[in-house]
């Protein structure tokens, strides 16, 4: 965790006093992502788990299908730049019309969810020391398969599907537990991974709501403790 954070000296005022301290300070990466030489998108991340970061990012951004439509990639840290070939087409990715609805086959417990949503609470030692980072988890009903740390949420949760594309895992078995607010750009990325429901300790926005229901996605905010709110399709959620 040393290389990702910057030990800074500064000034704090405590309890009526002013004095100099050192805090650990998150450190920014920047990205550049080439597709083909042609597409150039650059991100601000934090650099870990990033082949699962590109190919989630990719996936959820429909610019593959799959894994396989990556036919070449090469990750150079030093100059922070991804070169893939990829097979994959482009989709009208902004069109919520042409997004599907789920299947409704997937079930777990009120119980089971809320005891993951409190793990993943106090697992993020990244957040403990920096403050500065959100958390996403992949997880099925036998617990959490993936967890990732990102000063983006966007980006955490590309990483987490990434895994799953990378490690061929059927997302539609998934669901997702994330420290941030859920709006529609979250939302989007949710649908176009098939993944059926989002648990959030945060709020979601009215739009993530609205395409939530028409996707139907279960769509959930404040999952703490014993309580949370389900915004969209409660039924996946049984006593």
């Amino acid at each position: 965790m040393d290389s990702l954070v910057e030990q800074l000296i500064i000034t704090r005022y405590d309890n009526g006093e002013i004095v100099v301290v050192p805090d650990p300070v998150l450190k920014e990466y920047r990205l550049l992502i080439n597709v083909n030489n042609v597409s150039a998108y650059n991100v601000t991340c934090t650099p870990t788990s990033l082949k699962a970061f590109v190919a989630g990012y990719l996936f959820a951004e429909s610019l593959i299908s799959c894994y396989r439509d990556i036919q070449e990639f090469v990750l150079n840290e030093t100059s922070a730049q991804v070169q893939i070939a990829s097979a994959g087409i482009e989709a009208d990715r902004d069109c919520p019309e042409t997004f599907p609805q789920l299947e409704d086959g997937f079930r777990i417990s009120a119980q089971q969810l809320l005891e993951i949503v409190s793990q993943c609470a106090t697992r993020s030692q990244l957040f403990i020391s920096t403050g500065s980072v959100h958390s996403c988890a992949l997880c099925d009903t036998s617990g959490i398969l993936c967890f990732e740390e990102d000063i983006s949420r966007h980006n955490a949760l590309d990483k987490i599907i990434g895994y799953a594309v990378i490690n061929q895992i059927r997302l539609d078995d998934c669901y997702v537990v994330t420290s941030g607010r859920v709006p529609s750009d979250m939302l989007v990325k949710i649908v176009r991974a098939g993944i059926p429901l989002i648990a959030s300790r945060s709020a979601p926005t009215d739009n993530a709501v609205s395409l939530a229901k028409k996707c139907n996605v279960t769509l959930i905010g404040f999952a703490r403790g014993s309580k949370m709110n389900l915004y969209s399709c409660p039924q996946r959620v049984v006593p």
